[in-house]
């Protein structure tokens, strides 16, 4: 019973409170969430303008114009497919987080997929007016130490396991943003696989082999995801949803041409380039063990205990949590299990099964990325 004229608040009463004096710190959330500031993404299809799409997607720190030579020589090619992709949203007081893996596909495919596009690569170039050469004429150049490195097939590596991902499952860190859990890495055959492993410090091998054969030397690497992530929410409540959509990586997606007297263009991808293609139609959500589920709870319980001390955001700006009638202890521990439990509902793991038109799909949208990448040879 409370004092004279004091009135006892129910739980959902204190959380209606809560939300609404979070909602004046939401105006950017808000604005991200119902489109009023620019997309993070450029989106391709058939009817987009490459050359406009071009501007917007790569940096503007080299001039496609600025490339002269007509002759060119791949001298690397590589794709790498994202197979488990996690994302997570952090508000301040409450985490979402989800993990999607990729089955039904193996790297043989995605390596006949990044074949394909090699060949498909060379065929854009020809057509723009360039005479494309294997990477093989780079070998009495300094380029034969990378075409020395033997090609072994895909690369696999799963990052699942890994101490900051088991960091992460406890509960101990909380990871923010998008993460790429684990990739298969295909190059195409007869083009060297090293090339983008760069040294601090040291120059490019294709810079001197441009010199030395008198041709423009081009390295091309692509990085795909499966999934989509848009982050929602709001009132200080983090949300997270994933969807099938082939995407290409603004991280390790790039375009580099080195060209004679020394020259090169680096083209780096600034925002993901959304495709219209999705590598599936169905999603299994998994049982989470144990573990992965105490963990979630760990991290709502976190979020709130950082609110309630003034640690981080806080979806009220920082101003206390007082609420007419309830103690702050009443107020605090009805927001800390609403907000673990918000935490709990909106996590999850998944797997998204390929369709078996998986290669169909990833060429048609890969297509439509050479297209984009061929922007950089001016015609």
């Amino acid at each position: 019973m409370g004092t004279p004229g004091q009135e006892y608040w129910p739980k959902w009463g204190v959380g209606l409170l809560l939300l609404a004096s979070a909602w004046s710190s939401q105006a950017g959330l808000f604005d991200k969430l119902t489109g009023s500031g620019k997309p993070g993404f450029v989106e391709l299809n058939d009817n987009t303008n490459q050359a406009d799409a071009f501007k917007q997607a790569f940096s503007d720190t080299a001039v496609p114009e600025e490339i002269r030579p007509r002759k060119i020589a791949i001298g690397a090619f590589q794709i790498e497919f994202v197979t488990s992709h996690r994302g997570a949203s952090d508000s301040g007081e409450t985490k979402a987080e989800k993990t999607y893996t990729l089955k039904g596909i193996t790297p043989v495919q995605m390596q006949n997929i990044t074949e394909k596009m090699h060949r498909e690569f060379a065929a854009l170039l020809t057509q723009r007016g360039y005479e494309v050469l294997p990477a093989s004429v780079l070998q009495s150049t300094s380029f034969k130490t990378e075409l020395a490195v033997p090609n072994e097939g895909p690369v696999v590596v799963d990052d699942t396991g890994s101490i900051t991902d088991l960091a992460n499952t406890a509960g101990l860190i909380s990871q923010k943003g998008e993460t790429h859990m684990a990739s298969v890495t295909a190059t195409a055959k007869g083009t060297a696989p090293n090339v983008f492993e760069r040294k601090f410090l040291v120059l490019p091998v294709a810079r001197n082999a441009a010199n030395e054969a008198g041709m423009a030397v081009m390295q091309v690497r692509l990085k795909l995801n499966f999934m989509q992530f848009d982050e929602g929410g709001g009132f200080g409540f983090a949300k997270i949803e994933g969807k099938p959509r082939n995407t290409l990586a603004s991280k390790d997606s790039r375009i580099e041409v080195f060209w004679p007297t020394s020259k090169s263009a680096q083209f780096a991808l600034k925002v993901p380039v959304v495709l219209p293609g999705g590598v599936a139609e169905k999603i299994t959500e998994l049982d989470m063990s144990t573990g992965e589920k105490a963990a979630v709870v760990a991290k709502g319980l976190f979020g709130a205990a950082n609110s309630l001390l003034g640690f981080g955001a806080s979806s009220n700006g920082g101003a206390a949590r007082f609420v007419a009638g309830s103690t702050m202890t009443q107020v605090d521990t009805a927001a800390s299990v609403g907000q673990t439990v918000y935490s709990a509902a909106n996590s999850g793991k998944f797997e998204v099964t390929a369709d078996p038109d998986y290669e169909e799909k990833v060429g048609k949208d890969l297509a439509l990325v050479l297209q984009l990448y061929a922007q950089a040879l001016p015609k």
